[in-house]
């Protein structure tokens, strides 16, 4: 056996490789040893954090992560919740039983819960032993979509326990260099749009069953055009800077033109370096969308014909404006850009703190009750 304590870790998507990543980082200490498998955005993101990734195959079966995690001696599985098509965490989760491995799973966004953790029938074949998730809102609406509340610890979302250094470092110095490496002048508006993959999740046929009822291109094809208004209007500059989403390919929106406004595409610069230079960002339901608006960010959601019902927490709870009417976009994004500072007493999104502290705590207290390791 292995000395001290092994823990293995697997992830794959951006959003929920970004909540692990603080979680690997919160366990790195004298007498644990980190193992970090990870597919798709989850390589680079975690590669960018520090952590030694052992790159996996999207092909690896069942087997192949048995065998990786007998390998490694793993003690207890870390895990993110993917929904690509992959879902190589499933699998490690199958992987864990049958080596009776415990395993947590760490949750990013309120959306899909069940989906998550089901086959292709629905059943909840894929459930670890515990659920880190973001808040009571979260445990609530998972118990009521089956998922065992026991299974369920409230912990935070581990992502979103940097914010406050960011918004704290945040200054006119950092945001001017910012928009300068942009070429938006002082006296330019930016908006930026942060985008999301939803026709890739969700089609483009906006009648379908389950579907949102809006896209990436339609939303910012509507976006673009109320600027052009409000440019020529005002007379003030825009400058409309779109951020792809990390699963959209480099060309997106590239179609997306304008005679009135300035727009760009870019990946360039952290997201959150991006969102404080920005005068408004505009998203949809995303995780970009909350953030923004936990780092205090002028923000406004755009769900045009929005058809199911709303998940993010953020406009739920007052925080962001949100407009599902397409005839009153160019309104709200009149009111979002040129209104006074928001009144003392608009609501705040209240979020847990130390968020990846207390989900290192609860794979220490999993790795405890493992066979394998009591036999260290």
């Amino acid at each position: 056996m292995m000395p001290g304590l092994q823990v293995a870790a697997i992830g794959g998507d951006p959003g929920g490789a970004e909540a692990v990543a603080p979680v690997l980082a919160a366990l790195q200490s004298p007498g644990v040893t980190l193992h970090a498998f990870a597919y798709r955005q989850a390589v680079e993101i975690w590669r960018a954090r520090g952590a030694g990734v052992q790159a996996v195959s999207e092909a690896a079966t069942v087997e192949d992560c048995e065998g990786m995690l007998r390998e490694c001696g793993a003690d207890v599985l870390l895990m993110s919740t993917s929904s690509n098509g992959i879902d190589l965490e499933k699998k490690f989760t199958q992987a864990a039983r049958v080596l009776a491995v415990p395993s947590v799973a760490v949750l990013d966004l309120w959306t899909n819960y069940r989906s998550r953790f089901a086959n292709g029938k629905g059943e909840l074949a894929f459930l670890p032993d515990r659920i880190a998730i973001m808040d009571e809102r979260a445990r609530s609406e998972m118990i009521k979509v089956g998922i065992p509340a026991e299974s369920l610890v409230v912990t935070g979302q581990p992502a979103f326990d940097e914010l406050a250094a960011w918004k704290r470092q945040a200054d006119p110095n950092s945001r001017a260099a910012i928009r300068n490496a942009f070429g938006v002048n002082s006296d330019e508006l930016l908006v930026v749009f942060g985008s999301q993959p939803l026709v890739a999740t969700h089609g483009d046929d906006t009648s379908r069953p389950g579907h949102p009822g809006f896209t990436e291109d339609g939303v910012a094809a509507l976006l673009g055009g109320a600027l052009d208004a409000i440019a020529l209007e005002t007379g003030r500059r825009v400058v409309l800077l779109v951020r792809p989403h990390p699963r959209e390919t480099e060309d997106a929106h590239s179609g997306l033109k304008s005679d009135a406004i300035r727009i760009g595409v870019s990946t360039a610069h952290h997201r959150r370096e991006v969102m404080l230079a920005a005068d408004l960002v505009v998203g949809m339901n995303s995780a970009f969308l909350l953030e923004a608006t936990v780092l205090g960010c002028r923000t406004l959601s755009l769900q045009p014909g929005l058809r199911s019902s709303e998940s993010l927490p953020t406009n739920l709870c007052g925080a962001t404006a949100v407009v599902s009417d397409p005839a009153q976009v160019l309104p709200a994004l009149h009111r979002a850009l040129f209104a006074n500072e928001a009144a003392a007493g608009t609501p705040t999104f209240p979020q847990e703190s130390r968020a990846a502290e207390k989900v290192a705590a609860l794979v220490r207290s999993l790795a405890n009750t493992s066979p394998a390791h009591h036999g260290n």
